[in-house]
């Protein structure tokens, strides 16, 4: 972050300066976010402060830091769409009944997977590139909240709903970007360790106002008519995931209840706080967003060598009208929502200040000493080759591999 400030400090002032004061150049054309108080009273009209209750950075999309930028490249009538879809997400947490509430759903679905199936994380897969940053955003996300183990009680054990079958006594904070081709899909069907899998797509599609401009109507049927292609994947992902594919032995996706006539079959959860676009109200008044969980509770078995999907695996659908900046800013509240109230039911604090880099700060001063005394022994003696005993704060192979280094 530094070097990065002085570059672009430079930058500016040698592309601005010639004829400015440094000082003048830096003020007007540099703006910081900050949790530092005093600096803000020294700069107050380029220095925005963080509130104190969003020094976690975890939470801090809405405030300065994050709408700053937004504003910046949107426009605030976009932010002001962002905020609406975040507060109407908020309003829903705060007065849905829990049975009903969409952020309590979803994370008593992971500490579902996580506690009760051994799940070790999920792999969130957009099936739209207008979601194809989203999985990054809850990575980082439940990293930042869920990511510390949960805080001791007065018999030394740590506090929770207990300890999993694998030994962790704390939720699992990895989010895996599934991508936009399919690339884990082969784990997702065949591993023999099942992984929670996540999907989100939207109803409408965005393209056809873009093509139409281009192609015409020919354009907007083609875009219209890969839409619907994509629909049916999305929901076809899901279906092979929980019934395995039509080639196993005995398997059948179109007549699950036959495989298992005294089964349920997980919950569907629907509630309407996602907008729909205008094309689908045209269908339906009303539809909303849609949350599943499927969980079977008996494993298929294949035949050896056979290139089969077992099924029996977990996945969590989230549909949503049309990915706009309300839909957004929805998704950016439930998000935060769902990971704190994870993070509380496994007695974990989401509001940590200090982010995981900062446990690793001591270890690489060590290592940046080891590394100048290395540099001052090459250039005196012309060799990193030292008669002295060896650091015993330093490992023997990070050592080696440093003096390689240098």
């Amino acid at each position: 972050t530094n070097i990065v400030t002085r570059t672009l400090k430079n930058w500016l002032i040698q592309g601005l300066g010639a004829r400015k004061r440094s000082d003048l150049v830096v003020n007007k054309h540099m703006i910081l976010i900050t949790a530092n108080e005093k600096l803000k009273a020294t700069k107050p009209e380029t220095v925005f402060l963080l509130p104190e209750h969003s020094r976690c950075e975890a939470f801090t999309t809405f405030t300065a830091a994050g709408l700053l930028p937004l504003s910046l490249i949107f426009g605030w009538n976009v932010v002001e769409q962002i905020l609406a879809g975040a507060h109407d997400l908020d309003k829903h947490f705060v007065e849905t009944n829990p049975r009903h509430n969409l952020p309590v759903l979803l994370a008593l679905t992971d500490v579902w997977n996580d506690a009760f199936l051994g799940s070790s994380g999920r792999v969130l897969t957009p099936f739209s590139e207008a979601f194809s940053a989203f999985p990054s955003f809850v990575a980082t996300l439940e990293a930042q909240t869920c990511g510390n183990r949960g805080t001791m009680d007065r018999s030394g054990r740590r506090a929770g709903i207990g300890k999993r079958g694998d030994g962790h006594d704390s939720c699992a904070a990895m989010v895996i970007d599934g991508g936009l081709t399919g690339d884990h899909d082969r784990a997702l069907y065949q591993c023999g360790r099942p992984v929670a899998s996540e999907m989100i797509t939207s109803m409408d599609t965005q393209a056809a106002a873009r093509t139409s401009k281009i192609m015409g109507l020919d354009g907007v049927e083609e875009a219209f008519s890969n839409q619907d292609a994509l629909l049916c994947s999305f929901f076809a992902h899901a279906d092979v995931l929980a019934f395995g594919s039509e080639d196993r032995p005995g398997g059948s996706v179109s007549s699950p209840r036959t495989l298992f006539p005294s089964e349920s079959f997980g919950s569907v959860v629907s509630n309407s706080v996602l907008p729909y676009s205008s094309r689908a109200l045209a269908q339906s008044e009303s539809f909303g967003s849609v949350a599943s969980n499927s969980v079977l509770p008996v494993p298929y078995s294949s035949g050896e060598g056979e290139d089969v999907a077992e099924g029996n695996r977990p996945s969590t659908l989230l549909v949503v009208g049309i990915c706009d900046p309300f839909t957004c800013g929805q998704l950016i509240a439930l998000s935060e929502h769902r990971a704190a109230i994870t993070a509380r039911i496994w007695d974990v604090d989401p509001f940590a200040k200090t982010v995981g880099s900062s446990l690793r700060l001591e270890r690489t001063e060590q290592l940046k000493n080891k590394l100048q005394q290395i540099y001052e022994r090459m250039s005196i003696s012309g060799s990193n080759h030292s008669d002295q005993a060896e650091d015993s704060t330093v490992n023997l192979a990070t050592s080696t591999i440093l003096g390689h280094y240098a």
